[in-house]
Parts: structure tokens; sequence; C-alpha cells
């Protein structure tokens, strides 16, 4: 499934601030509901639509927060499919978008953007994609401390 990427507002079809409910409609398909930490009780559940390729965290209030990708997903940003670059490819893309974003070695966040990277093996195999890429609406990281 094709997510398009729009900076701060979501990925089409899913707009941040959408309830549980319109994040799941607009998904479709099968979805596990979670929580990262079950024993962090102010950790709200997600959701994880396994054959989409898609976890949707929601606030305290269940508002749709950040979207985090993985394969198949095929998160798209200016026509490219970030999932689909290798990871040199990624950061090079997104340096040009972004001179401040924070390189943490195995991926990026920029805030910038809204929009970060996960790849483990980083800069020790730039050859590999990352393996999932978020998008998150503003103040994010302030709300998770991350």
């Amino acid at each position: 499934m094709k997510f398009v990427i729009n900076s701060y507002k979501g990925a089409e079809p899913l707009e941040f601030g959408m309830s549980h409910a319109e994040v799941r409609e607009a998904v479709g398909g099968k979805f596990k509901s979670f929580k990262r930490d079950p024993d962090d009780e102010d950790d709200p559940p997600l959701d994880y639509f396994e054959k989409k390729g898609c976890f949707a965290y929601y606030s305290k209030t269940g508002e749709l927060r950040a979207i985090e990708f993985c394969k198949p997903a095929e998160p798209m940003l200016d026509g490219v499919n970030l999932l689909g670059l290798k990871f040199v490819e990624l950061m090079k893309l997104m340096k040009k978008k972004d001179a401040t974003m924070k390189d943490t070695g195995a991926g990026f966040k920029s805030i910038k953007l809204g929009i970060g990277a996960w790849a483990p093996g980083g800069k020790h195999e730039p050859n590999i994609p990352a393996e999932t890429v978020i998008v998150f609406r503003e103040g994010y990281y302030e709300e998770t401390d991350g």
C-alpha cells in the first residue's frame, strides 16, 4: 500500500488527529492492537497492520500522532518510496531536504520534515534499505521523550 507523506499532516490516506476507528477504516484489513511497553501505564496502545506494513501510534486521547512503516508499505515522499532506497541514498535525499537533520548512526530524525528512519546496519551496511520510516506530528518527540 502506498502512503503519500505530507510533513506534519500525515501520510495519505492517514491524517494526524484521526481516531482509531478512522485509521482502521482508512488502512483496512486486519490489525493487532498492543502496547510497546506493557508495563508503562501511560503508553497508549498502537495498531499494527501487518499485511500493510503500518504501525499507527495514538495519543492518550486516542488521536493519531505518528505512523511507522515497514515493508511491504511504500511511504512515498515526492514520488520516491523511502523504503525502496539504499540507506546511503535515503540519507543523501533527506540531507538535501533538511541539512539540520539528526544522523543517529542507525538512521535519522528530521524535526523540520516530521520524518525519521531506522536502519539497524546504518553506516556499516549502507547498501541495505532502512527497516522502518516514521512520520510524526509536531511535538511528537517531546511527547515521547525520544
